[in-house]
């Protein structure tokens, strides 16, 4: 996997955005959800105070890698199915940092930076089937 430095270097010289490369490794293709396998969310994407993408749909069984793209974030849970059992990241990481998970149970999953409150919130969407 590209760290966050190769990564910019690479979308500055092909002049390719971010969300074509994202929307190019799975995620919601065509308003499918990705069928298992892994997905990546960036956290302070291009040092902002946003997740990217937003609004991710996915099957159970998939995990998804969050990417810190800046300094000074935290990943908080919101919002989760009432099974599942996922626990939050409340320390501030850097850029390079990552932190996985196995999304198994169907529903809706809101993330947020408490550093950054509303402004910075992703959702997640598990769909069961």
């Amino acid at each position: 996997m590209m760290g966050a430095n190769t990564r910019r270097k690479f979308l500055e010289l092909t002049g390719v955005s971010a969300v074509t490369i994202i929307a190019g490794c799975g995620g919601t293709e065509g308003g499918q959800p990705t069928n298992g396998g892994e997905e990546e969310i960036l956290v302070g994407a291009d040092g902002s105070t946003r997740f990217e993408p937003e609004e991710t749909e996915i099957t159970a069984g998939t995990t998804v890698e969050f990417v810190w793209d800046s300094d000074g974030h935290t990943l908080m849970i919101r919002q989760q199915p009432e099974d599942s059992d996922w626990s939050r990241s409340p320390t501030n990481h850097n850029e390079g940092h990552t932190v996985s998970h196995t999304f198994d149970v169907p529903g809706e999953y809101v993330v947020y930076c408490s550093q950054h409150g509303g402004d910075m919130e992703a959702t997640i969407i598990v769909d069961g089937d």
